[in-house]
């Protein structure tokens, strides 16, 4: 899984997780709110999947991905 500009969707990788084997993943968000970002996945056979953009808030929730 990879988190790039919300604006850019073929910029440099912001931040790679690399394979992400199970169905949870916890991330400590380290971007400034107000960012705008998007994922990146890629299931088994390579296809690809992005979201679309969403921007960062400030928060002490926690959200599951």
């Amino acid at each position: 899984m990879l988190i790039l500009p919300g604006d850019k969707p073929n910029a440099p990788v912001l931040i790679d997780f690399g394979q992400v084997s199970s169905n949870l993943l916890s991330w400590t968000v380290n971007v400034t709110a107000g960012t705008s970002l998007r994922l990146n996945l890629r299931d088994q056979t390579g296809a690809l999947a992005q979201s679309t953009p969403f921007t960062v808030i400030a928060s002490s929730w926690l959200i599951y991905i």
